[in-house]
């Protein structure tokens, strides 16, 4: 029997990059994660605040405080619902925290959405945010779903 060969690609093609980030963001762990930082969808949701409050630090925000806050907020409790899940004892518990991060990405999304529309920034200068917030909710979506009809370990129930 004949082995295939792949053919190579030269390694300038974006999509290659493009693939990687897939793969990684959503490729199942080796292992159980031991820390809630070590789990993708917390990585990826505190690189999201860090691009929404890069963003907010605009002159823009100073006059809209109430807009600034709540997508700085939608943005930190992202990430804090998943450290707070993770840390709770059963399955069932977590998926319910993912659910929380979840509402707050979407919150987020349409905070984005809102400072276009308010013509408060581009849709180029919120490109980068969207993105992390579109990869993030695939990241915790994807935990949630294995996990929230696995029973509790014994110890939880």
């Amino acid at each position: 029997m004949k082995k295939l060969r792949l053919a190579t690609v030269p390694s300038s093609n974006c999509w290659q990059k493009d693939l990687q980030r897939l793969v990684s963001d959503f490729a199942l762990p080796s292992s159980m994660a031991r820390h809630f930082s070590e789990l993708k969808c917390w990585q990826l949701s505190r690189s999201l605040q860090r691009e929404v409050f890069q963003l907010l630090k605009r002159a823009v925000f100073a006059s809209n405080p109430k807009a600034r806050d709540n997508l700085n907020d939608a943005a930190s409790s992202a990430r804090r619902n998943i450290a707070e899940g993770f840390g709770r004892r059963g399955h069932k518990e977590f998926a319910r925290f993912l659910n929380i991060s979840l509402s707050s990405l979407k919150e987020v999304e349409d905070g984005l959405i809102e400072c276009v529309d308010n013509e408060w920034l581009t849709e180029k200068e919120t490109a980068a945010a969207r993105m992390l917030c579109k990869r993030a909710t695939v990241a915790a979506s994807r935990l949630r779903n294995s996990i929230k009809d696995k029973p509790d370990p014994p110890e939880c129930a």
